[in-house]
């Protein structure tokens, strides 16, 4: 940000120079001098600790009691667990949460290749030549998807013979 900038001037100093000017005030410099010039009040030491030790102490003596957890039924308690059954806890639901996802990925969606090449080889009159051609038209999902949706075996054959002439027709 300051890269080329440079300080001149009687008071100039740069932090490579490892020394402060005479003219420059010492840190800490006045604190001891009784001036007020930069006295913080929140700051002062010279507050009187003791007679707030002595105000907090009359405070809990008036009871005569500590108080305890029963006395404070806000508060709920809290269950301790030691580090191992944390752990334990930890991996069980790692466990569970990697069963589930390998559980939720496995499903297999109904126009799958699989799924919709085993449709294209059941149809009738269908030759491996056929299966080919199909399977390259079939590759985007789009067309495994409008495929589904005849239900018919006829309406599927002429579906994927239209597909295969638009795609020799290119």
């Amino acid at each position: 940000m300051f890269r080329d900038v440079a300080a001149t001037g009687e008071a100039a100093w740069t932090s490579s120079s490892n020394t402060l000017l005479p003219t420059m005030p010492q840190e800490g410099a006045g604190d001891s001098d009784g001036s007020s010039e930069f006295k913080d009040n929140q700051c002062d030491m010279s507050l009187d600790i003791d007679s707030l030790q002595q105000g907090h102490t009359s405070q809990s003596r008036s009871s005569g009691l500590k108080r305890t957890s029963e006395s404070i039924p806000s508060q709920k308690k809290k269950k301790k667990i030691g580090g191992a059954a944390m752990l334990d806890n930890r991996i069980s639901e790692f466990i569970t949460v990697c069963k589930n996802k390998s559980e939720g990925t496995s499903r297999e969606s109904p126009s799958s290749v699989d799924n919709v090449m085993a449709i294209v080889r059941a149809l009738p009159g269908v030759d491996s030549r056929f299966v080919v051609q199909a399977s390259l038209v079939l590759l985007k999902k789009i067309h495994r998807d409008m495929f589904l949706t005849f239900k018919e075996p006829e309406l599927q054959l002429a579906y994927l013979q239209e597909l295969i002439s638009l795609k020799q027709k290119k």
